[in-house]
């Protein structure tokens, strides 16, 4: 794999780690209803498709390869969005 690749495959799995962080957020709304076999199947389904979703898109850009540091690049990602855009963070502050 050469070095551009990986550069955006670095790029892209933060970016996803973003936008995981972003739906995850909002996919929190709907497990707050009290029917947990709601909350098992929707939390089920949101995690499969976003495994899928991650695996199609990394397979456009570097034939699906997987390595450690892109995971890692992805929690840093989930890491980044919490500090800087979640505000959850400010109201709990104040």
């Amino acid at each position: 794999m050469t070095l551009i690749i990986q550069i955006k495959s670095l790029a892209f799995s933060f970016l996803y780690g973003i936008f995981f962080a972003f739906t995850y957020k909002i996919n929190y709304k709907y497990l707050m209803i009290n029917n947990t076999l709601f909350k098992i199947i929707i939390s089920f389904f949101f995690i499969l498709d976003h495994i899928l979703l991650y695996f199609v898109l990394l397979s456009i850009i570097n034939n699906g390869i997987l390595h450690l540091y892109f995971l890692l690049s992805f929690i840093i990602g989930n890491i980044f969005y919490v500090y800087l855009f979640d505000n959850k963070k400010i109201n709990k502050i104040d």
